[in-house]
């Protein structure tokens, strides 16, 4: 089913890398959302700008049945339909991400996929359905048996004669799940956290060449929690360049403004303490996304993403912080087997909060490194290895830990 998507280019605002294992779930220095995406093929998630397809040859007597039949089975543009399946049984040393005493386990993760897609039609409307959902049980960890996340994605679009496209993305997503919540502005450095969270994304997008297009998208973005002090609601805008060449090979860029105002969550003064008020913060970033395939039979290829983002409080600044993260992954495909190698550096400066010395501001960086193997077994079936590391230090002993995970298993496409 991946390679069904890489058909795809990505519309979407987030830059969910490299399919992450639920055991390994939060064991990327990025914030919920961002993390979200991840978990889904590596790159970002479906969106509408599909190559054309070549018109199918009619047969003049299946034309002529269908003519007598009735004329709503005549012109109509096919579904595409795309299921698939997973199963991973695997080791992970450090589920709760503690940065003290570590509660390693043994886990069995399942999960499934489906996508629905209807071509554009003479009228230049074309649309998506796409779902997920994950279900991970653990052998060893207290007071976690579980996790799991479901999604699903809807977008609608139309394009003009001029190739202008206007559309509306539509998501819902529920996620139990433990992850670096201290990333996000928690105050707990890791944390199972359960929420609901629905998305309304409408976008423009319009060719500048015949290579290049360029196109803006506002969003509305509402998280519940289990916890009703960390609900929120964000609004975000975007702006992004992109540029296809050579075998499938693209070069994208993009700067995206945000604000977020929390129901309950309290202000805070330089030294921590609640001052009145409720939370707000904004948030300005950007980034450069490249992916270069190399040669015709698009055998080997190069992944490489930078990014940065200032996030700003409304009070004194307690929260406020500087991010810059790169990605670097390579990855060769053959007949059957196809091997990855994955590397990730992130660094946070934080400009008010302190180290464990008192005396400097707190920092904290994060690498990352990933290893797979798979092979492909007949036309639906493909087994893999994954391996992925993940080391966090700072100037504060509670923000450091490592996380390894394990794991093998298949999947299947329907």
């Amino acid at each position: 089913m991946r390679d069904f998507y890489n058909r795809i280019p990505g519309l979407s605002l987030f830059s969910f890398i490299l399919l992450v294992p639920a055991s390994s779930w939060g064991q990327t220095t990025v914030s919920e959302d961002e993390m979200l995406d991840q978990l889904l093929f590596g790159d970002n998630l479906p969106s509408l700008d599909m190559e054309p397809e070549k018109p199918e040859a009619i047969d003049p007597m299946i034309n002529e049945v269908q003519t007598v039949i009735g004329e709503y089975l005549v012109g109509l543009p096919r579904w595409e339909k795309d299921f698939g399946a997973r199963m991973d049984l695997g080791w992970a040393d450090n589920v709760l991400l503690s940065p003290f005493e570590k509660d390693a386990s043994g886990f069995l993760k399942t999960s499934i996929d489906a996508f629905l897609h209807r071509p554009k039609d003479e009228n230049g409307f074309q649309t998506y359905l796409y779902a997920f959902g994950e279900f991970t049980a653990y052998s060893d960890v207290k007071g976690m048996n579980d996790s799991s996340l479901f999604m699903i994605q809807d977008e609608l679009g139309w394009m003009g004669a001029n190739q202008n496209e206007i559309g509306l993305q539509l998501k819902y997503t529920y996620y139990d799940q433990v992850y670096d919540a201290s990333f996000n502005e928690f105050d707990k450095a890791s944390s199972k956290v359960q929420a609901n969270q629905f998305e309304i994304r409408p976008f423009l997008r319009a060719p500048a060449t015949e290579n290049i297009d360029l196109g803006a998208e506002v969003a509305l973005l509402g998280v519940i929690y289990r916890d009703p002090s960390e609900d929120n609601l964000e609004t975000q805008t975007r702006f992004f360049l992109n540029k296809g060449y050579g075998f499938g090979s693209k070069l994208e860029v993009d700067l995206t403004g945000a604000r977020r105002e929390y129901d309950n969550r309290e202000l805070r003064d330089r030294n921590g303490l609640p001052m009145g008020g409720t939370f707000k913060r904004w948030s300005l970033g950007g980034g450069v996304n490249w992916t270069h395939t190399l040669g015709t039979r698009k055998i080997w290829q190069i992944k490489a993403n930078g990014d940065f983002k200032g996030i700003m409080d409304d009070g004194p600044g307690y929260y406020d912080y500087n991010l810059i993260r790169g990605d670097f992954s390579i990855a060769r495909r053959g007949v059957k087997w196809k091997t990855s190698l994955g590397l990730g550096l992130s660094k946070y400066n934080y400009k008010t909060q302190l180290g464990d010395d008192g005396q400097n501001t707190l920092y904290r960086s994060s690498i990352e490194t990933s290893l797979s193997l798979e092979r492909a077994f007949g036309k639906n079936w493909t087994g893999f290895l994954e391996w992925r590391r993940e080391q966090d230090s700072s100037n504060a002993r509670g923000y450091e830990y490592n996380a390894s995970t394990f794991s093998i298993g298949g999947d299947r496409s329907l």
